[in-house]
């Protein structure tokens, strides 16, 4: 009978979205759909993103998401988003312009970032300042091109060379010194995935650790432009 039972509600299960799949490939918009689900009288929850608008049914705890065109499994949804829908549902705003913006306040992390490189560059950098150069750490943020890598956190990259750089930002926006910044490609990416997720009402999504692995974290910044001696101080990771 219990077997029966289980049957009887995953048969009930499948039926209900398989309704609610049908109903979408039916519908040519989702104002439509918003309809039909009223009709049938389905429960679900109109979800705001930045401008965009989506909407997400539960069926047996399992949330599905519903756009213009499809409905697919909430954390499915969010792993196949791509660049252009990543942009046009997030709300986070240009980093850069945030980035600036708060240099020398209280609210910004930033005001003073960590190079790491090899002793044996010390005196080319004393004489040219720091340099952009076209080296990445790993395969998925080849496509950065000439920038310096530079970190929030000293301790997390002495493994990149023997000489700590600390440079100042806040210096640098008083001078009127303002270079391009960013985060890394795949952190960028990763952190519009959780916020997303968030605000679809997944827990537990994580889309940044995949990338520990390859030495790409939230801590690191990206640099497009060269940096003058007078904004760098120098620190040795062995104390010396």
């Amino acid at each position: 009978m219990k077997i029966i039972k289980v049957l009887k509600i995953a048969q009930k299960i499948a039926q209900n979205i398989d309704q609610i799949i049908d109903l979408v490939d039916e519908s040519i918009s989702l104002e439509q759909v918003r309809s039909k689900l009223i009709q049938e009288n389905i429960p679900f929850k109109e979800i705001q993103l930045n401008k965009e608008k989506l909407i997400k049914v539960v069926v047996s705890n399992i949330s599905y998401i519903i756009d213009e065109t499809s409905i697919r499994e909430a954390k499915d949804f969010v792993w196949r988003l791509s660049d252009n829908e990543l942009y046009s549902y997030s709300s986070r705003g240009d980093f850069n312009e945030i980035f600036w913006k708060n240099i020398c306040t209280q609210y910004s992390d930033y005001n003073e970032l960590f190079h790491a490189t090899s002793k044996e560059n010390l005196e080319e950098i004393k004489e040219n300042g720091l340099e952009t150069g076209n080296k990445s750490r790993a395969i998925s943020n080849r496509s950065t091109g000439s920038a310096i890598f530079a970190s929030t956190d000293q301790y997390s990259i002495d493994s990149y060379g023997d000489l700590i750089i600390k440079i100042n930002m806040c210096l640098m926006k008083k001078d009127g010194y303002i270079p391009r910044v960013s985060l890394e490609e795949p952190i960028e990416e990763a952190l519009m995935r959780e916020e997303i997720a968030r605000k679809l009402g997944i827990e537990d999504f994580n889309a940044i650790s995949q990338y520990d692995s390859e030495g790409i974290f939230e801590s690191t910044v990206v640099i497009y432009g060269d940096i003058p001696l007078k904004y760098l101080s120098f620190y040795s990771t062995t104390g010396n």
